[in-house]
């Protein structure tokens, strides 16, 4: 792969190394990036070796943390993307780093870390799947009723789907199924039928990608849906 493969946005915040030194970096994020998904240990080899270029750089520490998250080694994802919020004062990353306390099993310390954090400035998205986390880390400490309430958050609205709401509501149902509670199924029939839907906005019953305006665009009233 080439420097130009990486994404514009993030080659801009290799600027202030030298030139030699950034299309090297650039280089190695990218190929990072194209092998996240299908083997991320491999990614973060990569990512690993860009550290070592340029480490006050806050894109290389993100996509280095996010790559060892994607692996399973939470301590080097605690330690990168940690820098990375140090770097930049964003919590868009606060759900990995609460996560990857549970996969050091750490759920109290996973709480503490939302409960602490400032979640005004944070994207709807990253809230949910906050919750989610915060949720299980109720669990692993045998707290369901705790896990339960973790997820009862207004974007828990059983009837529209926004990008998250199936993640949520899976969420919210496997609560409901360790409580024995009879909605169990309901909410996770709402999980199916928000996932299918985003889907289906998202990129056309005819499997075409649509353009969104927004990654939380209401789709379709699922109250209609599930009458």
């Amino acid at each position: 792969m080439r420097p130009d493969d990486l994404p514009f946005g993030m080659r801009v915040e290799l600027k202030t190394l030298a030139r030699e030194n950034a299309d090297v970096v650039a280089q190695q994020l990218a190929v990072a990036l194209a092998l996240i998904d299908d083997d991320p240990a491999e990614a973060y080899s990569y990512a690993a070796a860009a550290v070592k270029r340029a480490g006050r750089i806050a894109i290389v520490r993100e996509v280095a943390g996010i790559a060892a998250y994607r692996s399973g080694d939470w301590q080097t994802a605690l330690r990168e993307l940690r820098t990375h919020r140090r770097i930049t004062g964003s919590q868009l990353n606060i759900a990995l780093l609460a996560d990857a306390e549970r996969g050091l099993e750490r759920p109290a310390d996973a709480i503490a870390l939302a409960e602490e954090t400032d979640l005004t400035d944070v994207p709807t998205e990253v809230r949910v799947e906050l919750a989610i986390v915060v949720s299980g880390a109720w669990r692993d400490q045998g707290k369901l009723a705790e896990a339960r309430k973790a997820l009862e958050i207004p974007e828990l609205d059983p009837d529209t789907a926004f990008s998250y709401s199936g993640r949520l509501f899976e969420a919210y149902a496997d609560v409901l199924r360790a409580l024995e509670d009879p909605e169990a199924d309901a909410w996770e029939r709402r999980a199916k039928i928000a996932a299918r839907v985003w889907n289906e906005h998202k990129h056309g019953t005819s499997g075409e990608p649509k353009p969104l305006v927004d990654d939380e665009v209401e789709v379709q009233d699922l109250g209609e849906i599930l009458e």
